[in-house]
């Protein structure tokens, strides 16, 4: 059971207040919510899972998707901390000790207790899949400027060499099926209902 006793819950609640994408300039100048963010990233690793690992245990969806519930929480108390500034940092320490790592870990406690199950395992890929997919998906609908377009080429090929990093490691997964999530995402179109044809359908029935 995870031990929520480190994190407050208004601190959940205060994810919908923390702005991302906070450097980058976007339509109208609008900054997506860390919680709109939490809620993408997991639904985006059900479908990613679903793809790549149908047979998924129990057990292993729900880490997962309770790790993407949780990996940016730590932000609601540092603010949404940029790309280029945490790449900046880690590039002085080795793999996986950086400062703002141990600080997020100490910060969140929860989320410290799932990264580190989930650490090393199939499931860390798939979340920093989903991770880069709302990243694309954000700053192709949202973005502007020749910013934007270098954003989403550099995440283009962040999301691929994940899959390759997958395929190489577990090959008995279909990682290919993300590339296809990921398509459907951006060129997909969601359903809507037509309400002239119920209407038309209903008066047919009475």
């Amino acid at each position: 059971m995870l031990d929520l006793s480190g994190f407050p819950i208004s601190n959940v609640a205060h994810s919908a207040d923390v702005g991302r994408w906070h450097s980058v300039a976007t339509v109208g100048g609008y900054k997506q919510p860390l919680s709109s963010h939490s809620h993408l990233v997991t639904m985006y690793c059900r479908y990613l899972v679903a793809s790549i690992d149908p047979k998924v245990s129990t057990e292993d969806l729900l880490l997962l998707l309770e790790t993407a519930m949780w990996h940016d929480m730590p932000e609601t108390k540092t603010g949404d901390m940029s790309t280029p500034l945490k790449r900046c940092i880690e590039r002085d320490y080795p793999k996986g000790e950086s400062p703002l790592d141990k600080l997020e870990m100490k910060l969140c406690p929860p989320y410290a207790q799932l990264k580190e199950r989930i650490k090393g395992s199939y499931l860390e890929v798939i979340l920093k899949l989903a991770d880069i997919m709302d990243a694309i998906h954000f700053i192709e609908r949202s973005g502007v400027g020749k910013a934007a377009g270098r954003i989403s080429r550099e995440r283009c090929v962040a999301f691929q060499s994940y899959v390759t990093l997958g395929h190489s490691k577990w090959p008995e997964y279909n990682w290919l099926g993300a590339s296809v999530v990921l398509d459907d995402l951006l060129n997909g179109e969601p359903d809507t209902l037509d309400f002239e044809e119920m209407i038309k359908e209903v008066k047919l029935k009475e």
